[in-house]
C-alpha cells in the first residue's frame, strides 16, 4: 500500500501537482518514517534548512545513498537562499527504486541498546506536515520525566525539573545520535533507557508508574521502569498501543494478592521498627538530660522529647491501623493495572 502512495505521489509531483504530492509523502511517511525514498521526494518539494532535515532524515537511514550525499555537500558549500527563493524543481526521475531489492528488510533495522539511536535530524523547523516524534513529560517536584517515542525507538530518561523546559525545547523537532549525546551531557539527564517498538513483550500501566518488558539486541530480557502524569498516562498508553499493532492486546487485570499482602508486610515492619526506634531515642533523650551541639540538633532533640517515648508508640499504633485498613481494602477489591501484550485477551468495551 504504501509503495503504490508513493508512486502516485511521484507521479503526481512530475504532473506539477506539487501539494497533493507532498500531502500523500506525508502520509507515506507517518506509515514508514524510514521510508528513504519518500524523504529524498520530500526534499524536492521544501527549501533551505527543511531540505537539509529531509536530506539528513535519508542520510540517516541509509548513510551511503549518493544522491542525499551529493545534495547535501551542495547545500552545505553554498549560500543559503534568501526566504523567498522558490523551492527546487523535483527531478524528472525518480531518484532511487521504489522496488526494494530481495535481500532489503522492510522492518526498521535494529539498534545498539547501549548507543540509543533517535534517526530524526533536528532543524529549525519541521517539514510541513512530516512526523515528528511523541514526546510527554511528566513534571514532578524533584525530577522530571520524559517518554520520547520516534519511529521504532522509545527513550525514557529523568532529569531536573528547572532543566525540563530546556530538554523539551531540544528534543521537540526530534535529534540525531549525536546531538542525543551531547543533550545527556549537557543536561545531565539521568536513568537513560532505549528500547526499540519490535522488541517490546508487554507494557504495564499501574497508576503513574510505567513498566516496559522486552529484550536487548542478544535476546537478554530488558525492563524500563519510568514514570508518566495522571493527564497524559492514557495518552502514552494509547499511542505505543498504536505503535505496537493489533497483535498487542489491551486488557485491566487487578493486581496480584500477593503484591498486596508483601507491600502490606513491609510497610508494617517499617511502622513498627521506626515507632520502636524513636520511642527507644526519645527514652535515651530523657535519661541522659541536657542535649549539646548545634541549633538544628538540639531542636531535633526537643521535638523527640517533646512526643516521648509514649507519642511514638502512639503515632506508630495509628498508622499500623490505617496500614491493616488499606490491607483489607485492597485484599477485597485488589487495585487494577493496564496491560499491552501479544496475545492477551482483548478488553472488553462496556
Amino acid at each position: 500500500m504504501s509503495v503504490n502512495k508513493l508512486q502516485e505521489a511521484i507521479s503526481l509531483i512530475k504532473a506539477g501537482d506539487r501539494q497533493t504530492g507532498q500531502k500523500l509523502l506525508t502520509e507515506v511517511l507517518n506509515d514508514d518514517p524510514r521510508n528513504e525514498t519518500a524523504w529524498l521526494w520530500m526534499s524536492a518539494l521544501v527549501s533551505g534548512e527543511q531540505r537539509r532535515f529531509c536530506l539528513e532524515k535519508v542520510l540517516s537511514i541509509n548513510p551511503n545513498h549518493p544522491q542525499a550525499r551529493e545534495q547535501l555537500a551542495k547545500l552545505t558549500a553554498a549560500v543559503p537562499p534568501p526566504m523567498s527563493t522558490p523551492a527546487p524543481t523535483p527531478p524528472a526521475e525518480p531518484p532511487v527504486s521504489l522496488t526494494p531489492p530481495a535481500s532489503a528488510s522492510m522492518e526498521p533495522a535494529p539498534v545498539s541498546q547501549s548507543q540509543p539511536r533517535v534517526v530524526t535530524a533536528a532543524a529549525p523547523g519541521p517539514v510541513q506536515g512530516t512526523p515528528l516524534p511523541k514526546i510527554w513529560l511528566s513534571n514532578r517536584k524533584y525530577i522530571a520525566s520524559f517518554t520520547y517515542l520516534e519511529g521504532n525507538n522509545l527513550l525514557a530518561f529523568d532529569v531536573l525539573p528547572n532543566k525540563a523546559a530546556q530538554v523539551l525545547e531540544e528534543v521537540r523537532l526530534g535529534v540525531t545520535q549525536k546531538q542525543f549525546d551531547q543533550i545527556k551531557s549537557k543536561f545531565h539527564l539521568m536513568n537513560v533507557n532505549h528500547v526499540l517498538l519490535s522488541n517490546i513483550i508487554s507494557v504495564t500501566l499501574f497508576g503513574e508508574s510505567l513498566k516496559i518488558a522486552g529484550v536487548n539486541k542478544a535476546g537478554d530480557e530488558k525492563k524500563i521502569n519510568t514514570h508518566v502524569s495522571k493527564e497524559n498516562a492514557e495518552a502514552v498508553l494509547k499511542a505505543l498501543h498504536d505503535r505496537l499493532g493489533r497483535d498487542f492486546q489491551r486488557t485491566t487485570r487487578p493486581i496480584n494478592r500477593r503484591r498486596v499482602v508483601m507491600s502490606a508486610v513491609i510497610l508494617s515492619a517499617i511502622t513498627i521498627c521506626g515507632s520502636s526506634f524513636f520511642s527507644w531515642f526519645a527514652g535515651g533523650l530523657q535519661a541522659g538530660g541536657d542535649v549539646g551541639g548545634s541549633a538544628r540538633v538540639r531542636g531535633l532533640a526537643a521535638i523527640l522529647l517533646l512526643i516521648g517515648p509514649t507519642g511514638f508508640l502512639c503515632i506508630g499504633g495509628v498508622v499500623l491501623i490505617f496500614v491493616i485498613l488499606a490491607l483489607i481494602s485492597s485484599l477485597r477489591k485488589p487495585p487494577e493495572e493496564i496491560v499491552l501484550m501479544r496475545g492477551a485477551e482483548p478488553e472488553e468495551n462496556n
